[in-house]
């Protein structure tokens, strides 16, 4: 355990905590400010502006009281309450995770986005076209090699909405090579349902949500979940006037709480969504989320891994992910027996249901 959290934390990492718990109890957890090679390397980058101090002052002592961005872990969080809805009040979505977009995006009713699930978007199947925006231009277009494997950029949209539900279908057979994996000979091609790892999928069911709930994920999240666990989360709204609060939830990123809230969470989805014996999510969707190895295969690039239901699989872990370290006596699990969420720059909230163990990175 020991050897794990000192690789974890070892200055050049950029880890901020980290904790190891088995059988629901923590046996290691550390926490950090940024080391000092990690200062060097940042203050003498050549894009760089800062400064010792300004990283001293926003990067210092980390605790267990220390809030960390989650980035991409929050698409976990959607889902997780869309769950909960679906169990909550089933006038919410008629048919269920199958109830079409379109029932409550009526700007996608009368063409062929409408038959778009929220299941095919749970799953980044929409079948849309990867949405990015530029901020020098001001202008949404169809995402670059570089920023659709990132997810798609829009962080400096003022409104980070309308240019995800204003998408095109992406025209079938068309090489998409662009995309994933280029150079590939034959590229593959663009079919109905293809998987693309896209933040303009998950920023939309933000919106679904609103309408057809007519609360705000957020709020609702805070009543159903949050609260619960006794967490208090933050979460990031564009500039936008009016939307869903002032402002439109990035509900496909940027959830602010401690590390050990996310173990709440981790802990909650161990226990079968179930909480000091209260089902706060339910158990159906728990083991949708634990089939996804068996329902949501990424055959598209590969079929290393699996994606479903805004939750990977992690692959590559056999060999200790080809990296050739070994830590003291470490053994290294079986491909795609962990379950997580992931986020940009590496937060993960590892989670091995066979053998009961929890990591938070």
């Amino acid at each position: 355990v020991q050897d794990a959290l000192d690789f974890a934390m070892a200055d050049g990492r950029y880890s901020q905590a980290a904790m190891i718990i088995k059988n629901g109890k923590i046996i290691g957890e550390q926490y950090r400010g940024m080391g000092p090679n990690e200062k060097t390397a940042i203050t003498n980058h050549a894009t760089s502006n800062w400064t010792t101090e300004a990283l001293d002052l926003y990067y210092g002592t980390r605790s267990a009281n220390s809030l960390a961005t989650s980035w991409s872990v929050a698409k976990s969080f959607t889902s997780i309450i869309f769950g909960i809805a679906d169990t909550y009040n089933s006038d919410y979505f008629p048919n269920g995770l199958d109830t079409t977009a379109a029932t409550f995006l009526t700007e996608w009713e009368n063409d062929a986005r409408n038959t778009i699930t929220i299941k095919n978007i749970l799953d980044m199947r929409s079948g849309l076209e990867p949405a990015c925006y530029d901020g020098q231009t001001s202008t949404w277009a169809v995402c670059s090699a570089d920023n659709i494997r990132a997810g798609g950029t829009m962080m400096t949209a003022t409104d980070q909405l309308i240019g995800c539900i204003n998408r095109d279908l992406a025209a079938t057979g068309v090489n998409t090579h662009d995309w994933y994996r280029p150079g590939e000979d034959p590229a593959p091609t663009f079919e109905a349902g293809y998987f693309v790892y896209s933040n303009c999928d998950t920023m939309i069911l933000g919106e679904i949500f609103y309408r057809a709930v007519n609360q705000d994920i957020k709020t609702f999240g805070d009543t159903h979940l949050f609260s619960k666990l006794n967490i208090s989360a933050d979460w990031w709204r564009d500039n936008s006037t009016g939307g869903q609060a002032n402002g439109n939830y990035l509900s496909y990123c940027c959830i602010d709480m401690t590390a050990r809230d996310f173990a709440k969470v981790a802990l909650l989805l161990m226990n079968d969504g179930v909480w000091e014996g209260e089902q706060v999510i339910p158990l159906s969707y728990v083991q949708a989320i634990k089939n996804i190895t068996a329902s949501s295969v990424i055959t598209e690039t590969g079929g290393s891994q699996s994606y479903g239901l805004k939750f990977w699989s992690l692959y590559g872990l056999s060999n200790c992910g080809g990296t050739g370290v070994q830590l003291g006596n470490q053994k290294c699990v079986p491909d795609n027996t962990i379950i997580t969420p992931i986020g940009f720059d590496g937060q993960y909230m590892l989670m091995d249901f066979t053998n009961n163990l929890i990591m938070i990175r």
